[in-house]
């Protein structure tokens, strides 16, 4: 069978001519990160995980991947909301065109009640639009410190 496509390039519409007989493809994982078919560019954005357990008092990273559809460019990942007490920062902030992770760093302060929270990260670009991920923080409470005697 002959198909003839074009890809969509900066200069010029360029014909590309494929030759198929047949195709199958199939993802195995908790995340599904291939995009929808379609024409219209797109970002998409998956935590590694959908929950990550922190301690009070400490810190912890969880990786995050931007799958583009339809474009090129860099992606802005911005911090739609946190709990009180819990710092979010992104590292980088802004995933270059060429890379597809980004790592998220939480750190809960002593103060931050044990329990469950959401965490919404939000990933945009510039006449592309935005898509919003979320992470659910479990803070654990510190251990107490325990106070021993030492005798002779």
């Amino acid at each position: 069978m002959r198909v003839t496509a074009f890809r969509r390039t900066r200069a010029a519409i360029a014909p590309l001519v494929l030759l198929t007989v047949a195709c199958e493809m199939s993802i195995v994982g908790p995340f599904n990160l291939e995009p929808p078919p379609g024409d219209s560019a797109a970002v998409f954005l998956s935590p590694s995980v959908g929950s990550i357990t922190v301690r009070q008092g400490s810190s912890d990273s969880v990786s995050v991947y931007v799958t583009r559809s339809h474009f090129e460019g860099a992606v802005d990942l911005v911090i739609e909301s946190a709990p009180a007490g819990v710092t979010v920062t992104c590292n980088p902030a802004t995933v270059p065109a060429a890379a597809t992770t980004s790592w998220i760093r939480l750190e809960v302060a002593t103060s931050v009640a044990a329990g469950s929270y959401l965490v919404a990260v939000r990933a945009q670009v510039l006449g592309v639009g935005v898509q919003t991920a979320t992470l659910t923080l479990v803070v654990q409470a510190q251990q107490p410190l325990r106070d021993y005697t030492v005798s002779p």
